[in-house]
């Protein structure tokens, strides 16, 4: 999966801020690299926090989503297929 598609499958995603497994303190140092502008850094910030919302169960939330949007996104399948093997470092989860 590409980075484009996972983004884009990413965005047709019910994963909001109340959904199991977000952690909003992880997620306010990835903000803060995304007010700073510089995408190398939140890239860096993003890898540094997965893993931490990956073990709250945001990843559980990932794939329910993924399945419930299997009927009307193509691009599911192929996000559900990643997410089982690559988990965390998943490009679906990472977007």
């Amino acid at each position: 999966m590409t980075k484009q598609r996972a983004a884009a499958l990413a965005a047709e995603l019910d994963v909001s801020l109340r959904s199991h497994g977000v952690c909003p303190a992880c997620l306010c140092f990835v903000a803060f690299e995304v007010d700073q502008g510089d995408e190398s850094c939140v890239a860096g910030q993003i890898m540094v926090m997965a893993p931490n919302l990956w073990a709250e169960g945001l990843g559980e939330s990932v794939r329910a989503s993924l399945e419930r949007a299997f009927s009307r996104s193509p691009a599911a399948e192929e996000g559900l297929r990643e997410l089982e093997v690559a988990g965390v470092r998943s490009r679906i989860f990472l977007n």
